[in-house]
């Protein structure tokens, strides 16, 4: 018989409540993506991650085990769970697509009212800018020494960085130099001291 779609309980809006992503530990690449939802009160300090990325196109999804039904995920943040999850434990993330009863109207409306408070609660932002298409086409060198290929991993992050930077919560992006209030390029000196870290 095939699991049943996740169902979302309600959350009480005056305790300012979220959901936390339980991400399962897996040790292979191809296990499946397995999570769990718990939650939890802001004024309790949880200790959690928060995961900033592009959605993309919504009518494009991967099935995941949530609870142990079935719920669509976007194909890119499919593919930032299964690049984050540990291998022996499991790793809570808030991540809006999931934490988020997107249904909901009345919920979402609150929820995006605390996204501030939720990302200065977080112990740690994570910035997905998505997989590299074709790696095995091109040298990691050859990616990082081609100021096209650089510019083009910044081009796709600039959107995620501007929607969470300009609320204060990073303080410095070293990857990016900004130029001015609307301009922000890829740092030279970043793009060519990532080679040595590989």
């Amino acid at each position: 018989m095939a699991p049943e779609p996740y169902a979302y309980q309600k959350l009480v809006a005056d305790q300012h409540q979220i959901r936390l992503l339980h991400v399962g530990a897996a040790t292979t690449w191809h296990e499946e993506i397995s999570c769990e939802l718990t939650t939890v009160s802001l004024g309790d300090n949880p200790q959690f991650e928060a995961l900033s990325y592009v959605w993309g196109n919504a009518q494009d999804t991967l099935p995941i085990q949530l609870e142990g039904g079935v719920f669509p995920v976007t194909r890119n943040l499919e593919a930032a769970i299964r690049r984050l999850r540990m291998k022996t434990e499991k790793r809570v993330i808030w991540i809006d697509q999931l934490c988020i009863n997107q249904a909901d109207i009345a919920e979402k409306s609150i929820q995006l009212a605390l996204m501030p408070r939720i990302y200065k609660s977080c112990k740690e932002v994570i910035l997905w800018l998505g997989e590299i298409e074709a790696v095995d086409e091109i040298t990691v060198e050859d990616a990082l020494t081609s100021e096209a290929n650089v510019q083009g991993v910044a081009a796709a992050g600039l959107a995620v960085v501007q929607e969470f930077a300009s609320g204060k919560h990073v303080h410095e992006i070293s990857c990016f130099q900004l130029i001015n209030e609307s301009t922000i390029i890829t740092s030279p000196d970043y793009a060519i001291g990532l080679k040595y870290h590989f």
